[in-house]
């Protein structure tokens, strides 16, 4: 597993006000990443679970195995795909091993 950096990482003679401007800045893109990580995980799991819903909303639609294969994948990717720790997307990938796994 590759660490998150930190902006106390930075190893470098600068004042201590460049230095606390760069540990910011290093910190706060750190954030920004883990959020949009976050909210494209999210999305993902959207899409893949609103094409099961529909497919099984449909009564003329076909269930291939490749929705469900779909979501089984997603939900075993969850715990190294959640590098942020969100705990809704834990007890959401909780809540589709039980239904899935049963």
């Amino acid at each position: 597993m590759i660490p998150i950096p930190s902006g106390e990482d930075f190893r470098v003679a600068l004042s201590e006000e460049q230095r606390a401007r760069l540990v910011q800045e290093i910190d706060q893109n750190v954030r920004e990443s883990l959020t949009r990580g976050t909210r494209d995980l999210w999305m993902r799991l959207r899409k893949v679970v609103s094409h099961m819903v529909e497919m099984l909303g449909d009564p003329q639609a076909r269930l291939h195995a490749s929705v469900v294969d779909n979501v089984v994948e997603l939900v075993d990717l969850l715990p190294r795909l959640n590098v942020a720790g969100d705990p809704q997307l834990h007890a959401l990938r909780l809540r589709f091993e039980s239904a899935v796994y049963l």
